[in-house]
This record gives C-alpha cells, structure tokens and sequence, in this order.
C-alpha cells in the first residue's frame, strides 16, 4: 500500500521550524550545563517527506542543527530508509521497529547510511 502525499510547493519556512530550533538550543544548553556528553543524529524520513521539504530545506535544517549543536557534523540517517520505504514506515514520520537496530547503528556511526543501503539491496 502507497501512501498519498499532496505536495504543495512551500513559499517561506513554516514557523514552526524556528521553535524546533529553539527548543534544540535549550536542550543542547541544559545538557552542556548538566555535562551530558550527548551525541546527535537526525532521524530516517520516508522519502514522500523529504520530497516535500527538498534538499535545500533538509540542508538548512541539517546546518542549523549542527550550529547548534556545536558539532563539526551530525549523523544523517534521513536517507537509511528509502529503499522499499512503504514496507519500512507504518506512516509517514515512524519507522517499524524491525528497523531499530539498523536507525540505531546509522546514529552512532557504526554502520554508515551507504553501508546499510547497500545490505538492503
């Protein structure tokens, strides 16, 4: 079964986007002033949603991240999923949990997205 996505070109970047960055910076604050040592990742996107924001919006969003988090890099695991995406996600922001184990790996850093795509094939 497909999922339908309706794409409607975005004219300027939704507000809520700026909360989320917000609310990053204060989470990245708390855990520096609690000396968490916290890694970060971004988490897999069905392919429908990244077709939606585009890659210069996921760039953007991935840049702005990485500035908050004062990291040199994040781990992208958006890309983990895509192949057989309908199979992977029970919708379109959450993926199965047979695919835990892979996300999990990807966010670490000890299997690359490359990789993982690669076993999928």
């Amino acid at each position: 079964m497909a999922f339908r996505v309706f794409h409607q070109p975005a004219k300027a970047v939704s507000p809520w986007i700026n909360t989320r960055f917000d609310d990053f910076k204060a989470l990245v604050s708390y855990l520096k002033r609690q000396q968490i040592d916290a890694h970060y990742y971004l988490n897999p996107l069905h392919p429908s949603i990244t077709a939606i924001y585009g890659d210069s919006r996921l760039q953007y969003f991935k840049t702005q991240m990485v500035s908050i988090a004062g990291e040199k890099d994040i781990q992208d695991c958006t890309p983990l999923l895509k192949q057989n995406a309908n199979a992977r996600f029970y919708d379109y922001k959450h993926f199965r949990t047979s695919e835990s184990q892979s996300v999990l790996d990807c966010a670490l850093g000890t299997r690359s997205v490359p990789e993982r795509q690669q076993i999928d094939k």
